[in-house]
């Protein structure tokens, strides 16, 4: 079997595995013991005569005692998962499995839903994921997903690393944030960052568009197309899956102050990197997810207030365009028509003319509102129309 060890490994390891069973774990001592006598003694040997007993920290410390080239031969192939000892042995598990490069492995045990890692060492983990080819390594990318989630949600309810920590381990993975759920207590630590951090948002800016002018920024990094590709995907991710507006608290507050000091500061900002036409244009999204007021009158008060300080042509353009987007996808019966649409309009229609007086940017915006769903309700009038035709 020696001799077998680099093309069948496995073998080693399950003979181990029946030995043990039959004559106790001492076996593995006496073979270590019995192959240094004989001069066959290999690390890679210790390692494989190990994985047939039972993975935990009594094993592990076993391994450990003979030295770092078994350890390596060991954690090459171990899987982690101490069945009987989890979350006292997970830990350990994790910091074995990024020593020996597998942090594919060692996240699948850090986001066990018994689990808990210190903090410490899963900002190490999360460094270490990014530069893996989850392709290459034929790793589930549905639990890969899942177990990311789960430990940004271990270091949410520990709250010991400090809010924008966590929001630069989150940004390579944005391109999992759709099923980031529960586990990681959404809004994303990304997202309150983005909330209070107008330099992070002309960041994301400069990795989505191009300059004003169309020009190459001449400060611009060396990147590959692939990079470039990646760095604005993540930002397109993030951007369009932020649902905070600054100065709107979670407790129902409103600082109008720091809304107006927020939009007003990333426009200077994104104006001195030539970003002003992407920030008007991602601004508008944001406002576009602003509440209600208290009364019902959409967009809050303090939104109107700062669209009419800002007059500008291009944010009051792609605001409707926004909340239109912003629908999704509706559902009804072939023959309800535009029933659903026809209401919409409706009530973007009173809005505009209960805001007009004091708000007339606003009301334009809401009046443009109410036409597109004008339209989309006489086209499916149209489309209901056509369905008794044909039926």
């Amino acid at each position: 079997m020696l001799q077998r060890i680099a093309r069948l490994p496995s073998l080693i390891s399950m003979y181990a595995a029946g030995r043990i069973e039959a004559a106790g774990s001492d076996w593995v001592i006496r073979q270590i013991q019995r192959l240094k006598a004989q001069g066959k003694y290999s690390p890679e040997a210790v390692g494989l005569l190990h994985l047939g007993l039972p993975e935990e920290a009594a094993t592990w410390a076993q391994v450990k005692a003979y030295g770092n080239e078994c350890e390596q031969a060991y954690w090459a192939r171990a899987t982690g998962y101490s069945r009987d000892h989890l979350v006292g042995d997970a830990p350990i598990a994790v910091e074995k499995l990024l020593d020996a490069d597998r942090a594919d492995a060692a996240l699948s045990i850090a986001g066990h839903h018994n689990v808990s890692i210190p903090s410490a060492l899963l900002r190490r983990l999360l460094k270490a994921l990014p530069s893996l080819d989850l392709q290459a390594r034929r790793v589930d990318v549905a639990m890969f997903d899942y177990n990311i989630s789960a430990v940004f949600g271990q270091l949410y309810a520990r709250n010991d690393l400090p809010l924008e920590e966590i929001a630069s381990l989150q940004w390579p993975f944005a391109q999992f944030f759709d099923d980031f759920g529960p586990q990681a207590r959404a809004p994303l630590a990304i997202h309150r960052a983005l909330q209070k951090d107008r330099s992070f948002f002309c960041m994301l800016i400069s990795f989505l568009y191009k300059r004003d002018d169309g020009s190459v920024d001449p400060n611009s990094p060396e990147l590959t197309d692939a990079q470039k590709e990646g760095m604005a995907h993540n930002a397109w991710k993030i951007l369009h899956s932020w649902r905070l507006v600054p100065g709107f608290s979670a407790d129902g507050s409103v600082d109008e102050k720091a809304l107006v000091d927020w939009v007003e500061a990333a426009r200077t900002q994104c104006a001195t990197i030539s970003r002003v036409k992407g920030c008007d244009r991602e601004i508008a999204e944001m406002l576009a997810r602003a509440p209600a007021d208290s009364d019902g009158t959409w967009p809050h008060v303090v939104v109107r207030n700062l669209i009419e300080r800002l007059q500008n042509p291009l944010i009051e353009k792609h605001i409707p365009t926004a909340v239109y987007n912003n629908r999704g996808v509706s559902s009804r019966s072939f023959d309800d028509g535009g029933a659903q649409e026809r209401e919409l309009a409706r009530k973007y229609r009173e809005m505009s003319k209960a805001v007009s007086a004091r708000w007339p940017h606003t009301a334009v915006i809401l009046r443009s509102l109410a036409a597109s769903y004008d339209r989309d309700a006489k086209s499916m009038d149209d489309m209901s129309d056509l369905h008794d035709l044909r039926w």
